[in-house]
């Protein structure tokens, strides 16, 4: 099943994968980084208004990410260079349910 807002990007996806038919695996999947520390710092700077400096901040000050996901709002907030904003979004990421629950309101969606 391939989304699509329309009939030309659908067109545009077909003609990728059929571009890529042939092809190995490994030319299309993306690089994975082996070490730790560049993961985490990609990981936790999807978050919005969340830097890479705020990352290892982060990384220097908490420790683990179990650490990190497992800090309360207070905790978060007094991390240097961090403000309640910033803190609040991070807490929010760490703490929303991954799964939609049929009780949740689907006009944000």
């Amino acid at each position: 099943m391939i989304l699509a807002w329309s009939i030309q990007e659908a067109g545009k996806y077909l003609e990728t994968f059929k571009a890529f038919e042939n092809k190995s695996p490994d030319q299309i999947m993306g690089r994975i980084e082996p070490e730790y520390m560049p993961r985490l710092v990609n990981t936790l700077s999807q978050v919005r208004s969340v830097n890479k400096t705020d990352a290892l901040t982060l990384a220097s000050n908490v420790g683990s990410f179990r650490k990190m996901a497992n800090s309360s709002l207070k905790e978060l907030a007094l991390l240097p260079g961090f403000g309640d904003q910033k803190a609040s979004r991070l807490f929010e990421a760490f703490n929303e349910n991954f799964i939609v629950s049929k009780e949740t309101d689907n006009s944000a969606i």
